[in-house]
């Protein structure tokens, strides 16, 4: 046989091996299965390719760590207010006026500290029945702290504005009215602030109910001198001194009377203020010196009862009124801390039963019930609202949490 025989016949012998016997059947190589080799057989040149063969790898294998979530943070306030009881969590937003000098005794339930003891309150308000001389004050302060229930200290709130609101006079700087004050520039009020704060702590007083954010003029009316001005740049310059200084002498500030009750003469300790401004008119004038109070990080706003009808068309008062309270305070201006009403015994909310008063203050986005003429209905008001839904466990908890997160600010939580 020839040569050239010979190679034929050797070309023939390799195509019947790779099994296509030199035939073509598709453009396309044939996919392969889970037993057939990556590399496809050639079907041109019989030269057998060595295998390919990758250098081994230099680098150490990667050993990833084990991957671990960070551990959930848990709010222990957040914790507490779970493991409270409702009639707990409903004592928490009291603050009544209880008569008396003396605290008397927990298991006395018609002393100072029984009432304390007895509805788990969170907070009770001095007015000129239970002010004597400094030591008095101090006393009464530390025997209903001792009556505080579960390790949660009570806030004790007072006026004490200066001028003709002014509950303390004994161990005390005497203040001038808001509007004197302005005359020393917001340096000057920072530091009247400051030092009133200081004295009305070592009598037990952790809250002061003041500065007055309301803009007025004249001297007369129910606010009157009790502002700083009449000017909303004023005013904001003088509010944000005052909470400056409160707050830096440990006690907290309580910006008053939200929306601003300067544009009435009506007393709302005897009937509804209206204060027909609409909400432009509002935004550059009542709102201001609020506005700077909340940038300055006051501790709590006071809800005055006025009605604001061009901004609330229900014409209620704005202590009960959604629109005004959750919707533009905090909605709008994003405030998350207390709120609290102005006496809950006055004239302009005397249309009111007490205990639908109170519910309406919570479902308002209101937190803390200051001065119900009848403590007992008001706290039942409120359980009564909670057993039957209309105010939800949710809606409950974000008030006491309020309360809870500002006591702990002011160290009142053991």
């Amino acid at each position: 046989m020839t040569r050239l025989a010979l190679v034929l016949v050797a070309c023939l012998l390799a195509a019947a091996c790779t099994g296509t016997g030199g035939v073509e059947t598709s453009d396309e190589p044939e996919p392969l299965d889970s037993s057939e080799s990556a590399v496809a057989p050639t079907t041109g040149s019989p030269t057998t390719q060595p295998p390919t063969t990758q250098p081994p790898t230099t680098q150490p294998p990667t050993t990833q760590p084990p991957t671990t979530q960070p551990p959930t943070t848990i709010d222990p306030l957040v914790v507490r207010v779970d493991s409270m009881t409702v009639e707990a969590k409903v004592g928490q937003l009291l603050m009544p006026l209880l008569n008396g000098v003396a605290p008397g005794t927990a298991d006395d339930p018609n002393s100072p500290a029984g009432i304390v003891a007895t509805y788990e309150l969170g907070g009770v308000i001095y007015l000129g029945t239970n002010v004597g001389g400094a030591q008095q004050l101090t006393d009464l302060s530390a025997g209903l702290q001792t009556a505080a229930p579960d390790g949660l200290g009570l806030l004790i709130s007072i006026d004490q504005e200066g001028g003709r609101v002014a509950r303390v006079t004994d161990g005390v700087t005497t203040l001038p009215s808001a509007r004197t004050q302005a005359t020393l520039g917001a340096g000057g009020v920072e530091d009247i602030s400051f030092t009133s704060g200081t004295e009305l702590s070592a009598q037990g007083i952790n809250m002061v109910l003041a500065p007055v954010a309301d803009l007025a003029s004249g001297n007369a009316g129910v606010i009157g001198d009790r502002s700083f001005s009449g000017e909303p740049a004023v005013a904001a310059e003088m509010v944000v001194a005052a909470v400056t200084g409160l707050q830096n002498s440990g006690v907290a500030a309580v910006v008053k009377h939200w929306p601003g009750h300067g544009a009435t003469t009506v007393d709302s300790h005897l009937s509804l203020p209206t204060v027909d401004v609409g909400l432009e008119e509002w935004q550059v004038r009542e709102a201001v010196p609020f506005v700077a109070a909340l940038d300055a990080n006051v501790a709590a706003v006071m809800v005055g009862h006025l009605s604001f009808p061009q901004l609330d068309d229900s014409g209620v008062p704005a202590t009960v009124s959604p629109v005004l309270i959750q919707g533009l305070l905090r909605d709008d201006l994003g405030f998350d801390g207390v709120v609290m009403t102005d006496a809950l015994d006055m004239g302009a909310v005397s249309g009111f039963t007490q205990g639908d008063l109170a519910v309406g203050v919570i479902l308002a986005g209101g937190d803390i019930l200051l001065a119900p003429s009848d403590l007992v209905a008001a706290r039942q008001g409120v359980l009564d609202a909670v057993a039957d839904g209309r105010i939800s466990m949710e809606r409950l908890d974000q008030s006491v949490l309020r309360v809870l997160r500002l006591k702990q600010e002011l160290g009142l939580i053991s």
